[in-house]
C-alpha cells in the first residue's frame, strides 16, 4: 500500500508533521523575500542602484509575487500542495544562488524575479494543507501559525544578514542562504502528502471552470471585505521590513545599523506574539473582526504621523511605538483570509484566498514603488544614501492607500450580513 492510499486522521500527528514540513518552506521563502531588507545599501553600492532602482529590486518580485496568485491557485486546484512546494523551494534556490554572484544590476533583478517565482508558491499551498488536513476549528490558528512561520524567517533575514555581510561578504552570504532551502525542501518532499484520504484529490476542474470560480468569488462581498482589510494591513509592515524601514531609521533618524535592526526585528516579534493572541480572540468572538482592524488603522495612522512630523531624529520611545503598532498589523490582516474563507464553498476557498493575497500585494508593490520613486526624485545621481527631508516626503506615500481601502473596507461592510461585521450590527440597531 503505498502513503497516497493511506486513510490519516483529520488533525492527527501526521496532519502536524505536514503542515510542519510546508511551513517551513514558507519559512525559507519569506527568509528570502526579506533578505534584502537590511542589505538595502550594500546592494545599492553593489549594484550602484538609484534609489528607484532598489526599490525595483523588490518590488520587481513582489509583481511577479502578486501576479501569480491566481495561476497558483488554479494550480494548486490541478497538481496539489506537494509539487507547487517542490518547484517553489527549486526556483527560489536557483535565484538566490543567482544573486550571490550576479555581476550586474541586470542579472541580479533577474534573479529576483525567479525568487518570486518561487516564492509565490508557498503561502497558498501551506494554506491549502491546512484546509485539507485539520478540522474547522482549528484553522485559524493554523493560518496563524503559518504567517508566524513566515515572521521567524524575516528575522533570520534581520540581525543574521547583517553580520553575515559584515564578515563574510556578499556572495558568501547568499549562497549560504540558497543552501537552506534545499535542506528544508528535501524535508517537505518524505514529509508532505497532499490529503489525508485518497477521495480528497485535487480537483481537475476545467480551466473555464475555474476562472468563472474566480469572479464567484469576487462577487461575494466576504472575500471583498478581506481582500482590502488585508490590503489595508499588510503593506504597512512590509514597507519597513521588506525594503525601506532600514534605510529609513539609518538615514532618516540617524539610528545606528545594529539599532535599525533591532527595531526590525521587534516589529517581527509583535507579529508573531501577535499572531495566537489575533487567533484565539477572532475565533471565539467573530463579531470582533472589523472593529479590531478600524482601531488598527486608526493606531497606525497616528503612530506613523507622529513619527514624521517628530522635528528632527525621532526619539526612541515613537520608534518602539511604530514597531509595536507596525507588528500587530500582520496577524490582524490575516482577518481578511478568516472573511473570504467564511462564505466561500470548499471547492473555491484556495481562489478566494488568492484574492485576498494578490490584493494585499498590490497595495505592498505600489507602496514600495512609490516611496522610491519620490526618493530617487530628491537623491542626488549616483548617491546610495538619502536624506532625511526626502525621506519626510517620500513616506507621505502610505496616507492614500489607508484612504483608498479604509473607504472600501466600509463600502464593502455594509453588503456583509452576519455576526461581527458592521452592515449586521447596522441592522440590528
Amino acid at each position: 500500500m503505498t502513503r497516497s492510499n493511506i486513510r490519516y486522521p483529520e488533525g492527527g500527528a501526521h496532519a502536524w508533521g505536514v503542515w510542519g514540513a510546508a511551513a517551513g518552506i514558507y519559512f525559507v521563502a519569506v527568509f528570502h523575500r526579506t533578505s534584502l531588507s537590511v542589505a538595502g545599501i550594500a546592494a545599492a553600492e553593489r549594484f550602484h542602484a538609484s534609489p528607484s532602482q532598489l526599490a525595483t529590486f523588490m518590488g520587481l518580485q513582489l509583481i511577479v509575487y502578486a501576479a501569480m496568485q491566481l495561476p497558483v491557485g488554479i494550480l494548486l486546484d490541478r497538481f496539489g500542495s506537494r509539487r507547487l512546494l517542490t518547484g517553489g523551494i527549486a526556483l527560489m534556490t536557483a535565484g538566490q544562488l543567482g544573486f550571490a554572484v550576479s555581476p550586474s544590476y541586470p542579472l541580479a533583478l533577474l534573479s529576483r524575479v525567479i525568487v518570486g517565482l518561487g516564492d509565490a508558491m508557498t503561502f497558498l499551498s501551506v494554506l491549502r494543507l491546512v484546509a485539507v488536513w485539520f478540522p474547522e476549528a482549528r484553522k485559524p490558528l493554523l493560518t496563524q501559525l503559518t504567517a508566524i512561520a513566515g515572521q521567524l524567517g524575516a528575522m533570520l533575514a534581520a540581525l543574521p544578514i547583517v553580520g553575515a555581510l559584515h564578515r563574510f561578504g556578499w556572495a558568501p552570504t547568499y549562497a549560504g542562504a540558497a543552501i537552506i532551502g534545499l535542506v528544508v525542501g528535501g524535508v517537505m518532499y518524505v514529509v508532505v502528502i497532499d490529503q489525508p484520504t485518497p477521495t480528497d484529490a485535487p480537483r481537475a476542474d476545467s480551466l473555464r471552470m475555474l476562472l468563472r470560480g474566480v469572479q464567484d468569488c469576487w462577487s461575494r462581498p466576504y472575500t471583498r471585505v478581506g481582500a482590502w482589510i488585508y490590503c489595508a494591513c499588510l503593506f504597512f509592515p512590509s514597507l519597513l521590513t521588506l525594503l525601506w524601514g532600514y534605510p529609513y531609521l539609518v538615514d532618516g533618524h540617524g539610528a545606528s545599523p545594529q539599532l535599525a535592526a533591532a527595531l526590525l526585528t521587534m516589529l517581527l516579534l509583535v507579529s508573531i506574539a501577535g499572531g495566537p493572541i489575533v487567533g484565539a480572540l477572532v475565533g471565539r468572538w467573530p463579531r470582533v473582526r472589523l472593529p479590531l482592524v478600524c482601531w488598527w488603522l486608526a493606531a497606525a495612522i497616528v503612530a506613523w504621523t507622529l513619527v514624521l512630523v517628530w522635528p528632527g531624529p525621532a526619539p526612541s520611545w515613537t520608534l518602539v511605538l511604530l514597531m509595536v503598532v507596525a507588528g500587530a498589523g500582520s496577524p490582524i490582516g490575516l482577518v481578511g483570509f478568516d472573511f473570504a474563507s467564511s462564505s466561500t464553498p470548499a471547492t473555491q476557498v484556495g481562489t478566494a484566498m488568492a484574492l485576498v493575497n494578490v490584493t494585499g500585494y498590490a497595495a505592498t508593490i505600489a507602496v514600495i514603488f512609490g516611496i522610491g520613486l519620490v526618493l530617487d526624485l530628491l537623491t542626488p545621481p549616483g548617491s546610495s544614501h538619502y536624506s532625511a527631508h526626502a525621506f519626510s516626503l517620500a513616506m507621505l506615500v502610505p496616507y492614500p492607500v489607508w484612504l483608498v481601502t479604509g473607504v472600501q473596507i466600509w463600502r464593502c461592510a455594509r453588503r456583509v450580513h452576519g455576526p461581527g461585521d458592521l452592515a449586521y450590527a447596522a441592522h440590528v440597531h
